[in-house]
């Protein structure tokens, strides 16, 4: 077949996310099956390498909490245009907004005949509410985001019109985009290198404590609910005082969650890891009990298949992505979003380390034979040429 040039396009590499990750290697394959592959984004951490940057404008905040590029729209249409007049490219793939607005409004303006195949890892939960109520905003700042966004959906509508084929994370994320734009699409899902993580490689003795450790993975902010995992916590240490938790990540909620910690008198107990490289990350996975994860409306999960690999059973919130990763019971425990219900099962398998070793050998098996990254590279190739580009 053949070999196709292709534009990965997102908005921002600040970060570490699992957004970012899959961007990143899914490229590396892609570029392993021949295939010529450009990531572009607005701005670039450093420690990303290979990424070309369009712009460096910096986004202003409006409120406390949404954070909007006013400019960001024409700054990154004004540079990729200028990247489209230099590059000639079978397929470009935009992934978070704005980039799938600005894909399909230059090629609606003539500026490439690349198929546009918009990967969708969520689709923007604050333009499609149903209710006028924001969670973490006053109730004028909702009323006044209520109707901000109405324009913007209608942008965001017309974008996704526009486009030649949708990509979901997930089963869940097409259920929404079939809702939400009432379009199909197709699903690939975001994988894991389990020669990274792999817990045959790794020595974590230096982590390793004599207590039992339960591990949660994300960025502090509100929607990953840390502060719901903290109360069950407090929970679990009733009845079972010598464990710990290790929450590793940064964001915004950092000061609050570790003012809830002191509240909850588990200064001791619970550890804030910030900046932990991924050398580090995966020795902190070796070294503990149970990998936990609270969020309640996951669309993927990426930490979870990063946690089976290691052969760590995960107990996670019964909703979304989760569902679609966890066997109940055989790789780990699904459960409602309830203090009592998520501390209960954390105990219960504290309780039973062969059934916990078990768990963890049929969760490694699992992600071995449904989530590498090379299955994901190739549905992505096989939908590529199913839009139409010559084989």
């Amino acid at each position: 077949m053949k070999s196709l040039k292709i534009a990965l396009f997102h908005p921002r590499f600040d970060r570490i996310g699992g957004t970012e990750l899959f961007i990143v290697r899914i490229a590396d394959e892609l570029r392993k099956r021949g295939h010529e592959v450009d990531i572009y984004a607005i701005r670039v951490n450093p420690i990303f390498k290979g990424i070309k940057q369009l712009s460096s404008f910096a986004s202003f905040k409006i409120f406390h909490n949404l954070a909007i590029d006013f400019m960001g729209v024409n700054l990154l249409g004004w540079n990729f245009l200028k990247v489209l007049k230099k590059e000639n490219y079978d397929i470009i793939n935009p992934h978070h907004y704005p980039a799938p607005l600005v894909s399909a409004l230059l090629k609606k303006l003539g500026f490439t005949k690349a198929k546009i195949i918009w990967m969708c890892h969520e689709p923007k939960g604050l333009l499609y509410r149903k209710n006028k109520s924001y969670l973490g905003f006053s109730r004028w700042e909702s009323k006044v985001i209520h109707y901000f966004v109405s324009p913007v959906r209608w942008v965001d509508q017309w974008s996704i019109r526009n486009v030649d084929a949708i990509i979901s994370n997930s089963e869940n994320t097409h259920f929404k985009v079939k809702e939400t734009y009432k379009r199909d699409s197709y699903i690939v899902n975001p994988a894991v290198d389990p020669d990274i993580f792999n817990p045959s490689n790794i020595d974590a003795n230096e982590y390793l404590t004599d207590k039992e450790c339960l591990l949660a993975v994300g960025e502090l902010v509100g929607r990953k609910d840390f502060s719901f995992l903290i109360r069950v916590f407090r929970k679990v240490v009733n009845l079972r005082p010598h464990v710990i938790l290790r929450i590793v990540g940064t964001g915004p909620e950092e000061k609050k969650l570790n003012q809830l910690v002191t509240v909850l008198g588990l200064e001791t107990q619970v550890e804030f890891l910030s900046n932990v490289c991924q050398e580090d990350l995966v020795k902190f996975y070796a070294a503990c009990d149970l990998f936990v994860h609270p969020m309640r409306d996951e669309p993927w999960g990426m930490v979870i298949l990063e946690a089976m690999a290691m052969r760590k059973p995960v107990i996670a919130v019964n909703s979304a992505g989760p569902k679609e990763i966890i066997i109940d019971g055989q790789t780990g425990c699904l459960v409602s979003f309830s203090v009592d219900q998520f501390a209960e099962k954390i105990i219960e398998l504290l309780a039973s380390p062969e059934k916990v070793r078990k768990m963890g050998e049929r969760g490694r098996e699992r992600v071995l034979s449904n989530f590498c990254w090379g299955n994901s590279a190739q549905k992505m190739e096989e939908i590529f040429y199913k839009t139409g580009v010559p084989g």
